[in-house]
């Protein structure tokens, strides 16, 4: 994914791998790797990536997760899906807000307790769905193409373990 500059005359070809290893240099002396950066850098290339190109542009990450809980997990409150996301019930409330808006997400209010509502994906945020599953995969193989399978695998397996061990900090 890294891609070297064009040398200007005299100057030697650089890459952004280079600018991130100097990056690491700085903030770990000791040669520790500081994961953080990487994930940090890892993300950039990838939201970059999706940006990039119209095919992908449907690709919103911030809208896909809602949804696919939902498609997954229908019914649930609003607060349970603030812990599925890992984010302050405030913030799942502007996701749903959004999801809404755009049709992709629908309230619903709870039989049992008028004063309750649950939430459920709608015909739209399946299609969407649909689309982003084509669409993901096709991006895999763009941005993670360098890498067996296995390799991914491993990769997502650290990763899990990795977000296992940090528990977000949520204000009650």
């Amino acid at each position: 994914m890294a891609r070297s500059q064009r040398p200007v005359s005299g100057t030697p070809v650089v890459s952004f791998k280079q600018g991130v290893d100097l990056i690491q240099s700085v903030l770990s002396p000791s040669g520790a790797p500081v994961i953080g950066l990487y994930i940090y850098t890892a993300n950039f290339l990838l939201l970059k990536s999706i940006g990039r190109s119209k095919d992908y542009r449907r690709i919103k990450p911030h809208l896909i997760g809602l949804p696919a809980i939902l498609s997954v997990r229908p019914g649930l409150s609003q607060t349970e899906l603030a812990i599925y996301l890992g984010c302050e019930r405030a913030t799942a409330g502007l996701r749903v807000a959004q999801c809404m808006r755009l049709g992709l997400v629908k309230r619903v209010i709870v039989p049992d307790d008028r004063r309750k509502y649950s939430l459920h994906v709608t015909p739209s945020g399946r299609r969407m769905l649909a689309e982003a599953v084509d669409a993901i995969a096709r991006h895999e193989l763009e941005i993670g193409g360098m890498l067996s399978r296995d390799e991914r695998e491993t990769l997502r397996a650290l990763l899990s373990r990795f977000m296992s061990g940090v528990t977000p900090v949520l204000s009650a």
